[in-house]
């Protein structure tokens, strides 16, 4: 009998009892990875990628290599940007007219400047920039688009009034903590003190386990509001 626990809410999030002969071990392993990904990522790192409308934008194979590639993102590692662009790379070849998998595309080439893979950050910034903006010309209400829109907007190209007019529409679709934080972290951008620190507060509370980054900008966002 396998189960997967979240320790912090007290339930169980997956569970299932195993029958298998020795020779099947391998095939096991394998379902048993793919479905704590599947369970894990919406469930307990509570990432939009995981989450039911964004399934559907993806046949199950392109889902689930989506699912793998985030969590080698999320390893903050050159290695892990290495295996985000071979999955990348397979999706786009399963689904090349899928315009969300442009998203997944500039995440990629932002990871390659923050991990020193680059080798024209401004050319890697400019097509991130467009193809984000390839996924808001289709879905005006993707957070993911919105926050990396934003983001490059006020960090990279100097505009950062174009960022904060994106403020509003980021609070309104950011269900998860990540984009929930990129929002805030754009309000302390746009000194809009209250509403960031109002923003990290939720975080906290709904989402005590998650990336400490965002803990960190909390305190910064809070000594800020106090002195500027």
């Amino acid at each position: 009998n396998v189960k997967l626990e979240n320790i912090l809410e007290k339930n169980i999030v997956w569970s299932e009892v195993l029958d298998f002969e020795t020779k099947d071990i391998f095939e096991v392993q394998d379902k048993i990875t793919d479905t704590i990904l599947s369970k894990i990522i919406p469930n307990v790192m509570s990432l939009t990628v995981g989450n039911p409308k964004v399934v559907q934008s993806f046949t199950p194979e392109v889902h689930l290599n989506r699912l793998k590639g985030r969590v080698a993102f999320e390893s903050h590692s050159v290695e892990g940007m290495y295996e985000y662009e071979r999955l990348l790379n397979i999706n786009r070849t399963l689904e090349p007219n899928n315009v969300y998998l442009d998203m997944d595309e500039a995440w990629f080439l932002m990871g390659k400047i923050w991990f020193g893979m680059s080798k024209s950050a401004e050319q890697d910034i400019n097509k991130a920039y467009e193809l984000t903006l390839n996924t808001l010309r289709v879905d005006p209400d993707y957070a993911y688009a919105t926050n990396l829109a934003a983001m490059i907007e006020r960090n990279y190209i100097g505009k950062l009034d174009k960022a904060c007019t994106r403020l509003q529409k980021l609070i309104e679709i950011s269900n998860d903590p990540s984009n929930k934080a990129s929002a805030a972290n754009l309000a302390r951008h746009c000194k809009q003190y209250e509403i960031a620190l109002s923003l990290y507060k939720n975080i906290h509370k709904s989402a005590p386990h998650f990336s400490l980054w965002f803990k960190k900008d909390y305190a910064w966002t809070f000594l800020i509001s106090n002195f500027d």
